[in-house]
Order: C-alpha cells, then sequence, then structure tokens
C-alpha cells in the first residue's frame, strides 16, 4: 500500500481532506476514531487508558500496509514524527496550510470540552516546531544546565511540597499517588507551557506542576522503540495526542 501521513495542526482540515480523497481500497488511521471505538467515548474526548493501545494500533497498521500491494493507508497526524517516518521506508506527505487564526476560529465555534489545550496545541504548533513533536526533540546544553542549577531544584522542591507530592494529573482522574518525600526522583515538576517557548515563565510556580513519571511521559511523548507493551509505568509507546 502507499503509506500518506496527512499532517497539521488541530482542526486543520487534515480528517476532512482524507475523507475527500479516501476510496473503497484504501485505509486510514485516525487517532480520536479509534480511541472512540475501542472506549465508547465522545468523538475526541481523550481517554489517557486508550493512548498505548491507539499507538500501537498505528504500528500494526503501518507494518501491515508495508506488506499489502494496492491501495492507500492515510495516517492522520499533528506532527511529522520520526516515530512514524523511522518505522516506514516509502512514503508521501500531505501538510495542511490552514492558518493559525483559521484553526482557532474552527476550535472556538466546535463543541470539544477542552478548547483551550487544543488552542494552547495549535499555538505551539505554529511557534516554530510544525514537524517536532516532543519525542524527536534534543534537549540543549542551556537546558541541561537550567534543570542542574540549583535555583530550578529550589524551586521543584517548592512546588512538590505545594502539591504535597501528588502527581496532578493522576490526581484529576481521582488516582491519589502520594509518594514518600525520600523518594521524590519518582515524581517529575513540569512545566505546564514549555520552557523552550515560554522562558520567561521559567520559574513560575503557576506555570509548574507536580506529575508522576508515567503522566510526565505521557504529555512529553516519550517513546520506547521496539516495545509496544511498556512494563513499567515508566515508559510509554505513545508520540501522538492530537
Amino acid at each position: 500500500m502507499d503509506i500518506i501521513i496527512v499532517y497539521g495542526p488541530p482542526a486543520s482540515g487534515k480528517t476532512t481532506y482524507v475523507k475527500q480523497h479516501i476510496t473503497d481500497d484504501d485505509m486510514v488511521y485516525d487517532y480520536d476514531a479509534i480511541s472512540q471505538a475501542i472506549t465508547f467515548s465522545s468523538y475526541q474526548q481523550h481517554i489517557s487508558q486508550a493512548h498505548d493501545t491507539c499507538l500501537l494500533v498505528r504500528n500494526m497498521m503501518l507494518d501491515y500496509a508495508q506488506h499489502i500491494d494496492g491501495g492507500k493507508l492515510y495516517i492522520i497526524t499533528t506532527y511529522l514524527s520520526k516515530k512514524i517516518t523511522d518505522r516506514i521506508s516509502n512514503y508521501q506527505t500531505v501538510r495542511m496550510n490552514t492558518d493559525i487564526d483559521t484553526c482557532i476560529e474552527r476550535v472556538n465555534n466546535s463543541d470539544r470540552p477542552d478548547k483551550d489545550k487544543v488552542k494552547q496545541v495549535i499555538r505551539e504548533w505554529f511557534n516554530g516546531s510544525q514537524s517536532k513533536p516532543a519525542s524527536d526533540r534534543k534537549v540543549d546544553k542551556e537546558t541541561m544546565r537550567f534543570y542542574k542549577s540549583k535555583e530550578w531544584r529550589k524551586v521543584r522542591e517548592q512546588v512538590l511540597v505545594r502539591d504535597n507530592y501528588e502527581c496532578q494529573e493522576c490526581k484529576k482522574q481521582g488516582i491519589v499517588k502520594t509518594i514518600d518525600h525520600t523518594k521524590h526522583k519518582s515524581l517529575d515538576v513540569d512545566h505546564i507551557k514549555e520552557l523552550d517557548s515560554n522562558p520567561d515563565l521559567a520559574f513560575d510556580m503557576d506555570n509548574l506542576v507536580t506529575l508522576c513519571v508515567s503522566c510526565h511521559n505521557k504529555k512529553h511523548n516519550r517513546y520506547q522503540k521496539g516495545k509496544p507493551f511498556p512494563k513499567k509505568e515508566t515508559k510509554w509507546t505513545g508520540d501522538e495526542w492530537w
């Protein structure tokens, strides 16, 4: 099968494009549609329990398509991630060129419950990292120095104490994970708005939140290549949320 990666920010028209071009011989990978199918949730309601399964389905479809003649496999994705392109030998790409104002207007006019979060993803997409999800980015020396600084370690501890050594994302889902303060390395303090695009918020307590390693990895799309079923909560198979 020919593999066509259709990518762009949320609300840029990726799904509409595929619907206009797909034929009876083709298949499509749509994260939102698969998540809805396996959880009976609403369309575009992101269920964390379904995330790694959706990514496993995507990888299986990519592997399958490379051994089948005829037809096309459309992959709908936000980013042109190496986690996709490194898995396949030949592919075509279609980048949606919808402008940021149109994308945000479409989100505002939609009935999505997570509008603010989606609009933040759109802004980050247009902020110079269109083809790089977090899983593809490299940590530069300056960033490494920041996270090793005494000032950061001090602020990090203040956030952990404020959040009672509990993952705030798990807490939202009704799961309370209180970590022994002597083992706080199993917790991460995360920048809500990414550090590279918002350096002025580096030490802003309102922009910092405590996450368990699992939730932190999931947010930043960490992926362990070749191991679709993680043995530990700290290793995830996902690199796409939108």
